[in-house]
């Protein structure tokens, strides 16, 4: 939680949708998921200066293979649509130092202005 917490805090300048808490809730925070309309360009910098991130959802679920028989066609779900193209997850692990964690938030902020 206190990683997730600096996450936020280093990047709620920026032009990103970034995970929320529901009143009266805690996130489990197992993943830190950024949204951004620039989603590959960040994720190249970050390749570039070798920190690895993920897209877990490279195209919307309902039009994955398992769902195929369900006739659903691309636009269905505009916002699953949108989700794919604009969710990356970043590194986060109990052993990622505070410095390791200001240089994400650093080439990420380049990334974008």
């Amino acid at each position: 939680r206190l990683l997730s917490q600096r996450y936020h805090q280093g990047l709620a300048s920026l032009d990103l949708g970034l995970p929320e808490e529901a009143s009266g809730t805690l996130h489990a925070y197992h993943l830190y998921v950024i949204r951004s309309e620039r989603r590959d360009r960040i994720q190249a910098s970050l390749k570039n200066a070798g920190i690895a991130s993920d897209v877990y959802y490279p195209q919307p679920p309902y039009l994955a293979e398992p769902c195929r028989s369900l006739g659903y066609q691309p636009g269905d779900f505009p916002e699953a649509d949108r989700a794919s193209r604009e969710t990356l997850a970043l590194p986060l692990y109990p052993e990622l130092t505070f410095e390791q964690q200001d240089t994400i938030i650093e080439v990420i902020t380049k990334a974008i202005k």
